[in-house]
């Protein structure tokens, strides 16, 4: 996959805009709604910043600021801790593995540094099957292969303390899941 300069561009801007001192994402639409879009069917255009649930649910926002302080009220509180691998993601970090259920046949991938890492410089882009926010802020998973109401990519916004031990369960904007689509984390 050829990583759009646009994009990048754009996750530059808004991590400086921040001062690296918190967790962005997007260089999404111009939507404005804080009301969450819950409907299964968001592949026609509808909210691109979703937030996972403690069930397992996701909802979702037209609007970056409104999906950032949804998942900051979910707190920090950790998952259990399950399947043996994903012990082997350290504090403060955040964790992707290329197999469901933190399995690694390809090595596990960690990143700690606040900004925007492009998985294309770690072999990762488009890999990633199960991941860990061992860390007490969101993050960002980008997939910018879904453009949604002109958005140059989308933002799947993972709380702090939050896992997805499948992503292939995870539905996707554009269809399908997130199963091997996120090619760039915001920290």
């Amino acid at each position: 996959m050829a990583n759009s300069d646009k994009w990048r561009r754009a996750l530059r801007r808004t991590v400086a805009a921040l001062g690296g001192a918190g967790v962005l994402m997007s260089g999404m639409g111009t939507a404005t709604a804080a009301e969450p879009d819950t409907g299964a069917a968001r592949a026609d255009g509808g909210a691109p910043y979703c937030v996972l649930q403690p069930d397992g649910g996701e909802r979702c926002y037209a609007d970056e600021g409104a999906a950032f302080r949804a998942a900051a009220e979910l707190g920090t509180g950790r998952t259990g801790t399950g399947v043996l691998n994903k012990g082997d993601c350290p504090d403060k970090y955040l964790c992707l593995w290329d197999d469901a259920n933190f399995v690694t046949s390809k090595g596990m991938r960690k990143y700690v540094t606040a900004g925007t890492h492009f998985l294309s410089s770690d072999n990762a882009d488009d890999w990633a099957n199960s991941v860990f926010n061992n860390r007490k802020d969101p993050v960002g998973l980008v997939d910018s292969d879904c453009h949604i109401g002109g958005a140059d990519y989308i933002t799947y916004i993972l709380p702090g303390g939050h896992s997805v031990d499948q992503l292939s369960n995870t539905n996707h904007p554009c269809g399908g899941s997130w199963n091997n689509k996120i090619d760039a984390v915001v920290l």
